[in-house]
């Protein structure tokens, strides 16, 4: 069985802890501050801010980004998705 990537890691934890939450509560969408996900999970901001910024992202989650803010690879970045 091949490991997740670091990047695989983001999506899934934005996933399960942002996004499945936000529809649960039939939210239209979710906004993510990158330093709580990289603190949560010990990475590194660009690697945070580059897999929420990816497309792979917003495919492999159903999601559309709305707006992104911020720094382009700060802890403040804050990233608003359509779910």
């Amino acid at each position: 069985m091949s490991r997740m990537s670091k990047s695989d890691e983001v999506r899934a934890y934005v996933l399960s802890n942002y996004v499945v939450p936000a529809r649960n509560s039939h939210s239209t969408q979710v906004t993510v501050v990158a330093g709580d996900v990289a603190k949560a999970l010990k990475l590194r901001m660009p690697l945070v801010c580059g897999a929420l910024g990816a497309l792979k992202f917003e495919t492999e989650c159903g999601v559309n980004l709305l707006e992104r803010t911020g720094p382009r690879e700060g802890a403040t970045a804050t990233f608003t998705f359509a779910v």
